[in-house]
């Protein structure tokens, strides 16, 4: 009984002394608030943006860039070279016999952020004819296709929504004059759906660029993937590799997870001490 008397006798006393406690309980909670809440939007960003980069992936595509390469800048894919991979075994050929493969090349462009004006770089994706082929989930959602051998750009809806300036109509200035949006697209919410796309030749011309980035195809099948790679790997006349999409876009993922991981839990650490 005595034990249960102190008990009570403890628990009045804080209640009674909680009034006094009030603000220094609320500042405690707020920064408690504070300190999840930076941690959770950080993992959250995080974790999606590594979500949209895995969901343009498919297990019956593979894509080539440089040897030892990580992403698909740069101009390591000559002409020659291109030729090459698509002689290699393993790609589907559409109902008329041509390749199902899109030799590609990315730059980034300044572009303005609707939300706070803010200048952002934005990817121009250059693309052959057969991209659209290449990538079943594209729709064209409003206007029409870019015209190869033009200085036209179609736009994914999420580049759209996040970047002012790119509707219908609009003109993206580049180093070798206007280009105009013609049409908007979708592919899923993938990371596509993010860029700016438009005729390879066009595009590297623009850009004084001498070799492609990179080269994505269709496979005959999954398991026609081992084929494929080892024709360019067996190849001494070409400095690329060969990787399933799905693990290129996987590593891409890991490393955008492992960079802004480390960061969340850093800010974290500063927000609960201050707090």
């Amino acid at each position: 009984m005595h034990n249960i008397r102190q008990a009570i006798a403890v628990t009045e006393l804080n209640l009674k002394g909680l009034p006094q406690r009030f603000w220094t309980s609320l500042v405690i909670v707020i920064g408690i608030a504070c300190v999840v809440g930076v941690l959770m939007s950080m993992l959250s960003f995080s974790f999606g943006l590594a979500r949209t980069i895995a969901n343009a992936a498919d297990p019956g595509r593979a894509i080539v860039i440089r040897a030892g390469g990580q992403d698909e800048y740069g101009q390591a894919v000559t002409r020659e070279a291109a030729v090459a991979v698509l002689n290699a075994p393993g790609i589907r050929r559409d109902a008329s016999g041509e390749l199902i493969a899109s030799t590609e090349n990315i730059n980034n462009i300044p572009i303005i952020r609707r939300d706070n004006q803010v200048p952002v770089r934005m990817i121009l994706r250059g693309v052959g004819p057969m991209a659209f082929a290449l990538r079943p989930e594209f729709v064209l959602v409003e206007g029409r296709m870019f015209q190869p051998g033009t200085r036209e750009l179609i736009v994914g809806t999420a580049a759209q929504a996040q970047v002012e300036g790119l509707a219908i109509g609009d003109i993206v200035s580049m180093p070798d004059g206007a280009w105009e949006i013609v049409g908007a697209f979708e592919t899923g919410g993938d990371l596509i759906e993010g860029q700016l796309l438009g005729d390879i030749d066009t595009a590297m011309a623009s850009r004084d660029s001498g070799g492609y980035g990179s080269i994505s195809v269709r496979l005959e099948s999954p398991e026609a993937f081992d084929d494929f790679a080892a024709a360019i790997a067996s190849n001494p006349s070409l400095d690329l590799t060969a990787e399933r999409q799905t693990e290129f876009y996987g590593r891409t993922a890991g490393r955008f997870t492992q960079f802004f991981t480390p960061i969340a839990y850093i800010l974290s650490t500063i927000v609960a001490i201050g707090a």
